[in-house]
């Protein structure tokens, strides 16, 4: 997505991640989830189309999966519960690894590692010139290394983007 990004106007890149929150809403209206999102599964389509793919680790309620040792196994991505041994649900942890995509499309680059546990964390200065700066609470609660305080789904963080990028 790199190269894309950079013919991207401000409008576009917020148009992605909002394409990509979607596409994980549609999911979690199932009661499904994706547990692998990162830049390996995600398709940007010209001029502004989102489609995910690497559904390997999926989390399928009806289906009998491997559940988290499917996650842990097959998933590329580290989140907050596997550093501090937190409890949350698959949907929860789609929210923080949209919220690590969402900050890659908007500024280019993932938020920056904390050296001591390998956490991304949230710093709004990434946004220097502040052409995000009405998404900085969504990607603040959306990168929540507590998942207590992260939106519950895909869904509502779809809802409570909507409202910021207004």
């Amino acid at each position: 997505p790199q190269i894309v990004l950079l013919r991207k106007s401000t409008s576009e890149r917020i148009e992605l991640v909002r394409q990509v929150v979607s596409k994980v809403a549609i999911l979690h209206r199932q009661n499904a989830s994706h547990l692998d999102l990162g830049e390996h599964s995600i398709w940007i389509q010209e001029p502004n189309t989102v489609k995910l793919s690497h559904f390997m680790s999926a989390s399928i309620p009806e289906d009998e999966t491997l559940g988290d040792a499917r996650f842990q196994f097959l998933s590329t991505a580290k989140i907050p519960e596997d550093v501090y041994g937190q409890i949350s649900d698959s949907k929860k942890k789609d929210v923080y690894l949209v919220g690590l995509l969402s900050h890659k499309l908007l500024f280019g680059k993932l938020p920056n590692m904390d050296p001591e546990d390998g956490t991304m964390l949230w710093d709004s200065k990434v946004d220097e010139t502040n052409d995000f700066s009405k998404l900085h609470s969504w990607i603040s609660t959306a990168l929540e290394l507590d998942p207590d305080h992260r939106f519950d789904s895909a869904v509502e963080a779809l809802e409570a983007f909507g409202q910021a990028a207004k």
